[in-house]
């Protein structure tokens, strides 16, 4: 996701002065978005994984 930011960050900068188009940026954006889409989807399936881990072993199923 860093480098999915610090790509939005270049292309805005490059987009103030003139270098690219505004449909970059807006690309950019939409790169962004899935990549943090993508780390909440991992996050819930890490989550899963632990919660049925914890259950299949006997250990307390925290809830976060």
């Amino acid at each position: 996701m860093r480098t999915a930011q610090d790509a939005l960050r270049v292309v805005e900068a490059q987009y103030k002065v003139g270098l690219v188009a505004r449909d970059k940026v807006r690309e950019a954006e939409a790169a962004l978005a899935e990549a943090q889409a993508s780390l909440y989807g991992t996050r819930c399936q890490y989550a899963a994984v632990l919660a049925t881990w914890r259950y299949l072993t006997g250990r307390p199923v925290a809830m976060f």
